[in-house]
């Protein structure tokens, strides 16, 4: 029999309906997901006689708690941890990686491939190391953020943006290792226990260099400490000095800017200047030339002042201002290059510059030529200040 366009028309709306009505009274795939799944913000990783134990940061509700687990594998710990707590790990809002102190260069890579190779973990993921054990920051500094109604993740976010410190991502780490330099540098974070008075939640520094809250209900506080330190993984596993880590600072791509300090001597009388750096250019030239490397820092930056009324105080009489300005620019300039001399200075422990990868983009023959050997690399320094 023949239908009607309107009998067509009616049995076509009985059938959305009854779909619609079906949907509705399905629960929806995700909500069900959800509910076994656990939410990893923050990941702890730690290596000891071939095994790899991971402390993580998860939400429940509105407080943070920390899980364990451990296994042969990152991937073995993440399931030992679903069998432990009845849900299955999800770490893809996971923000922040911590390393234990004593995790090796080839515990690091493997880790990380282990995590971005099966697409685990968001490739933008930050990564830090930490102090001591991973296990311990993470345990310690869950209370501490959650205090503030925030993640370690987050803490690190606002370091890396607002701190002057480079974080580098997943990602990053895992290119750097894999490269010809074979060679990444983590930040060090740590943790400082601090005697407070009883009763009392929050902390009492003043400023910005540090966040601390009770723990426990107690009078003992922990802080994060702004991060100042790193350490290279690469030839060598090693952490290097202030002077070198100022120089990584200000040669990274990823830190913009932040507090420097100088000695200037102004009228035969020396003062110790701070500036913000500001507007930061950076880069690196390499290129080959009788079977050596010649490598170019170059590091361009315009510098605030911050203890502007000595300036004032001092600039009595026509020009003297002019004059001033260019000491404290030439003093600001030899205190850029003496850090980015010290960090230089590490290459033949590790290729912290990235100079055999950069000359491996640049020409794989001289590569080849030069033979990976940073005792044949000739660096020159071209420092750029500007005081305003």
């Amino acid at each position: 029999m023949k239908l009607t366009r309107k009998r067509r028309n009616s049995l076509l709306s009985a059938a959305f309906a009854v779909v619609f009505v079906m949907l509705a009274l399905t629960p929806l795939l995700p909500e069900a997901e959800i509910s076994t799944r656990l939410m990893l913000n923050v990941v702890g990783i730690d290596t000891a006689d071939g095994t790899v134990r991971v402390t993580a940061q998860t939400m429940n509700g509105t407080s943070s708690e920390t899980v364990h687990g451990e296994g042969l594998r990152i991937g073995d710990a993440l399931e030992d941890i679903a069998v432990r707590y009845g849900r299955e790990p999800e770490l893809g809002h996971c923000g922040l990686l911590v390393f234990g102190y004593e995790v090796t260069a080839d515990d690091t890579e493997f880790a990380l491939m282990g995590l971005l190779g099966d697409a685990i973990v968001n490739a933008g993921c930050s990564v830090v190391c930490a102090d001591g054990t991973a296990e311990e920051f993470v345990n310690s500094a869950v209370g501490l953020t959650s205090a503030a109604g925030d993640s370690i993740a987050d803490f690190a976010g606002f370091a890396d943006t607002s701190a002057a410190v480079s974080v580098p991502s997943a990602l990053e780490v895992l290119q750097h290792l894999k490269s010809k330099s074979a060679t990444a540098i983590l930040p060090v974070f740590e943790l400082a226990a601090k005697k407070g008075e009883s009763g009392e939640g929050s902390s009492q520094n003043s400023g910005t260099d540090s966040t601390g809250v009770q723990q426990d209900g107690g009078s003992d506080k922990t802080e994060i400490l702004p991060p100042r330190r790193a350490k290279v993984l690469g030839r060598e596993t090693f952490e290097p000095d202030e002077q070198a880590v100022l120089g990584w600072m200000w040669i990274s791509g990823r830190a913009e800017g932040g507090l420097v300090e100088t000695r200037a001597d102004l009228d035969g009388k020396e003062y110790i200047i701070q500036g913000s750096a500001t507007d930061k250019s950076r880069g690196i030239k390499v290129r080959a030339e009788d079977g050596r490397v010649k490598a170019e820092l170059k590091l361009e930056v315009r510098i605030k002042f911050i203890d502007r009324y000595i300036i004032i105080e001092r600039a009595e009489g026509e020009n003297v201002l002019r004059y001033l300005a260019e000491d404290l620019q030439n003093a600001f300039s030899a205190t850029f290059k003496s850090q980015l001399e010290a960090f230089a200075a590490l290459s033949p422990r590790s290729d912290v510059l990235g100079i055999g990868t950069l000359l491996y983009r640049e020409s794989p023959r001289a590569y080849a030529d030069w033979g990976g050997d940073m005792e044949k690399v000739d660096y020159t320094f071209d420092v750029k200040v500007t005081v305003f």
